[in-house]
């Protein structure tokens, strides 16, 4: 278990490096020069004209709502990968979920669970942080980072305390892009459209 738990640590790891690398902020969050955070950049066309530009969710409820996204689609068993890994398409927009999957696949969940002899899950281990929010293309989005604990167990154990177990955990800080976006069905939804995974770092 700890061998395989380790080629996952090793995968996570170097994925991340890779992207720190070019680690700039998103273009779509660059906040135009004079410009206050938070404060909608509408250039002429008012938010009664066009809902996506409004701030309609708090800082702390976006925090709140990655919080039980992370949970939700790192926490996999051999068995449950393929679909939870597509329940949480929901979440995202198609170039975020793009991301996301490229992220599952390079950190080699999927080698890691197939034994079936351990599951994964995840959490975020305090709030997110917002790095900023605001109208950018008409559109209101959210840059949040935050650090994320990836545990694995065995299958059997029921808890990380089961018979002495120690989880196998993994560190990463995830940044994720939220915007807001046109959804006939449900004018207040919010997708992820971006989803970077960096080396873990104090805040």
């Amino acid at each position: 278990m700890t061998l395989i738990a380790l080629a996952l640590f090793v995968g996570v790891f170097l994925y991340a490096i890779e992207i720190d690398k070019n680690n700039h902020a998103p273009e779509g969050l660059r906040i135009p020069a004079g410009v206050a955070i938070g404060k909608p950049v509408l250039k002429g066309v008012e938010v009664a004209r066009n809902p996506l530009a409004a701030q309609h969710m708090t800082s702390g409820e976006m925090a709140r709502m990655l919080s039980d996204i992370v949970a939700e689609s790192m926490s996999f068993t051999k068995s449950t990968f393929v679909y939870n890994s597509l329940q949480a398409e929901k979440y995202f927009t198609p170039a975020g979920y793009a991301k996301y999957k490229e992220f599952l696949t390079k950190a080699g969940f999927e080698g890691a669970l197939a034994s079936g002899e351990l599951q994964s899950a995840a959490y975020a281990e305090q709030e997110a942080l917002e790095i900023t929010r605001g109208v950018f293309g008409g559109v209101f989005k959210w840059l949040f980072e935050v650090p994320v604990t990836i545990s694995f167990i065995p299958v059997n154990a029921e808890t990380y305390r089961d018979g002495g177990i120690k989880p196998e955990n993994r560190r990463i800080l995830l940044r994720v892009q939220f915007t807001r976006v046109e959804d006939a069905n449900d004018p207040q939804a919010v997708k992820i459209e971006g989803w970077e995974v960096l080396p873990p770092r104090k805040f």
